[in-house]
């Protein structure tokens, strides 16, 4: 197995270990491979290639959790690839280098082997690894909490993975998009990411994969399921707080909160149910054609969805209001 792919194709890089349950560094590699690495060790005499032997030695030290031995075989196997002027092989012995600073959760400095790497990978034109490279810059911000540059170069290494038919670097990407998604909030975004990532991770039956995508999709789902009863208890709450014509109330601490919840949810009916009820709030405050404007979004949804008790329900607000104009 190519070492460059064995650490950016074969393994998704766009959870944190708190996310999954995983405890410590070792996230990154896959328990299938344990053994494989281990014995590597002591074929490393018999390899001809001086740079392959110290990312193999580098590997094995890292997977018994070695880190500063595997950083000295690392930097050891990049000072060769730079004697050689073997550009492939720096770009993959800083790969190796910034997983091993990972390990270490020195996030700072594997976000600068990360760059190199990128700079490397676009320099001799090999975009699958510009692919990974991207969506490992990607997976190391979501650690660090940058989220939002987290998912810009997530969205660059999907882009890039569907422009060269990189279906693996695809679902990483996507599953790396669905993570920041979630962070963010954007529940719907995310549910849609985990969701592609799994079709492509059981195309390619991909195990790790498919089991990494399948727990984003069951926590996000869990966050949205969550959200939808918050929103309708707020819900609940408001319109108990309008039959008490308290509707300033009902909108400042109950409405426009379920509104909130239900657009991240992307539950279209609870929108529209809201926004009618937010209608008649402003409607008992005297705010005709702030009325009027919810009622109308209401009705649009009402008719988007295909629900004939929420169309009547915000038509007849809107009826009111346009009757109370008039008169």
């Amino acid at each position: 197995m190519h070492l460059k792919f064995f650490f950016r194709g074969a393994v998704p890089l766009f959870v944190t270990p708190s996310l999954l349950g995983f405890g410590g560094a070792s996230w990154f590699l896959r328990p299938s491979v344990s053994a494989e690495l281990v014995s590597q060790e002591s074929e490393i005499e018999d390899t001809a290639d001086i740079g392959e032997q110290l990312l193999e030695r580098g590997m094995a030290q890292l997977q018994n959790a070695d880190a500063q031995g595997a950083i000295a075989s690392f930097q050891q196997a990049l000072d060769f690839f730079k004697e050689e002027s073997d550009r492939a092989g720096e770009g993959r012995a800083l790969t190796h280098l910034a997983m091993a600073y990972e390990f270490l959760n020195d996030y700072p400095t594997a976000l600068e082997y990360h760059q190199r790497a990128l700079a490397i990978s676009r320099a001799i034109g090999n975009r699958e690894w510009e692919v990974s490279d991207l969506n490992s810059l990607g997976a190391v911000h979501n650690i660090m909490g940058n989220i939002d540059r987290a998912l810009d170069y997530s969205r660059q290494s999907l882009v890039l993975a569907r422009e060269i038919g990189d279906r693996a670097g695809e679902g990483n990407a996507l599953g790396s998009v669905g993570f920041a998604s979630f962070v963010l909030g954007d529940l719907v975004e995310a549910i849609a990411s985990f969701e592609k990532s799994l079709a492509i991770a059981e195309e390619l039956q991909d195990e790790q994969m498919t089991a990494t995508a399948q727990n984003g999709l069951s926590i996000a789902q869990d966050a949205r399921t969550r959200r939808r009863d918050e929103a309708q208890t707020l819900l609940r709450s408001g319109i108990e707080q309008l039959r008490e014509r308290q509707e300033r109330a009902a909108i400042e601490e109950s409405l426009q909160q379920a509104l909130r919840l239900f657009q991240e949810t992307g539950d279209r009916r609870g929108v529209g149910e809201v926004l009618a009820f937010l209608g008649y709030a402003y409607l008992g405050l005297g705010d005709l054609p702030q009325a009027r404007t919810l009622f109308e979004r209401s009705l649009a949804i009402a008719l988007e969805v295909n629900d004939s008790e929420l169309e009547a329900f915000a038509r007849e607000g809107l009826s009111q209001a346009t009757v109370d104009r008039q008169v």
